[in-house]
């Protein structure tokens, strides 16, 4: 509902912008550009859906994680992920859909050592990069028992791991 209202105010505003241009048509062509109008706005009006926002935060051992992904992932379909900062997150508004979603969470830290880079990796690659390593337990991302349900409107998500 609040997209079509959206596109419907555009429309109308459009259409008020374009009343000097329209009016120095002919009255066949004017019919016409109102025709197109219309079949646009409903043809837009079709696609939209509820906004969906979703936020949350991450805590490993009762700390924000500092800086991480969460991933959400359907059963079928895309993974979605978000940057986690300061233990925060925030999936843009639409860009998931309502449903079940399993979920991973990674958060990795500098070990201090360096790794060489690959022979051929990258053009002008440094002969060594910094080693990072996997902060969190593997059943927080490669066998997460981890799920949410998303749904329409706002879903404010706490994962508070152990």
């Amino acid at each position: 509902m609040h997209c079509q209202l959206k596109l419907l105010t555009k429309a109308i505003t459009a259409a008020l912008g374009w009343r000097g241009l329209i009016a120095s048509f002919p009255m066949r062509r004017a019919k016409e550009i109102r025709l197109a109008l219309l079949c646009t706005l409903s043809v837009i009006s079709l696609g939209c859906t509820e906004l969906v926002e979703v936020v949350g935060q991450v805590t490993y051992q009762g700390e924000p994680i500092k800086q991480g992904t969460i991933q959400f992932r359907p059963e079928s379909g895309r993974a979605i992920s978000s940057l986690i900062t300061d233990g925060l997150f925030e999936i843009e508004p639409n860009k998931i859909t309502p449903g079940e979603y399993q979920v991973r969470v990674y958060s990795q830290k500098e070990t201090g050592r360096k790794i060489p880079s690959p022979d051929g990796w990258m053009e002008k690659s440094p002969a060594s990069a910094p080693e990072f390593v996997q902060v969190l337990p593997e059943k927080y991302n490669l066998k997460t028992a981890l799920s949410a349900t998303i749904v329409v409107g706002q879903n404010k998500l706490d994962f508070l791991l152990e």
